[in-house]
């Protein structure tokens, strides 16, 4: 199967890819990479210029995307700046594919300064980025940073809860009573996307 890239201009993006975009922010579980962070962005006005690369497969089918922003000459993922754990977004299985027709379209821009803010280094995406990008890649790493994250598939809060030391139940119990208190924090369960 061969794969082909585009650029979407976000506001287009949002309206024709947003199902499809969903779904793949949800499958990789990760909301800074959803429509509707860009939606946010977009409303309370991000740096840059945002867009989209669309990678579709030979029946036209969203295979994955990367939502990036321009600044100037440089161009990173949508929000990184205020985000955390950015990667492409791939149907199971195209997750190299997807990068490398990202890194060759990208690539034809010349000029431009790719900043992977907030990234796995280590993840294959990158290294399969770097192989697949036109000519030389220059690679730097301005600063590493530890990104903490917890898997919670599969369980409930309480059953992650419960697995915790005492003292870190009464620190998120504490701070839980205190965002009520303080600033009139409600909590609800979304379990569904609709919602």
């Amino acid at each position: 199967m061969s794969l082909h890239a585009e650029l979407v201009d976000a506001p287009t993006a949002l309206t024709t890819l947003a199902d499809d975009w969903r779904a793949l922010a949800v499958r990789q579980g990760s909301a800074f990479l959803t429509p509707e962070w860009c939606r946010a962005w977009l409303e309370h006005p991000g740096r840059g210029e945002a867009f989209v690369v669309a990678v579709r497969d030979d029946r036209g089918d969203v295979a994955g995307l990367l939502p990036l922003c321009r600044e100037g000459r440089e161009v990173r993922f949508l929000g990184s700046e205020l985000g955390d754990r950015f990667e492409p977004l791939a149907a199971p299985g195209l997750d190299l594919e997807v990068t490398a027709a990202a890194a060759a379209l990208l690539g034809r821009h010349r000029g431009d300064a790719l900043l992977l803010r907030n990234v796995d280094e280590d993840a294959a995406w990158v290294a399969a980025f770097a192989r697949a990008w036109p000519g030389t890649l220059t690679r730097t790493r301005v600063r590493g940073n530890v990104l903490p994250y917890v898997t919670l598939a599969g369980t409930t809060w309480d059953a992650f809860l419960q697995a915790r030391s005492r003292n870190f139940r009464n620190q998120v119990g504490r701070k839980e009573r205190n965002l009520v208190r303080d600033h009139g924090a409600r909590f609800r369960m979304a379990d569904d996307p609709a919602t």
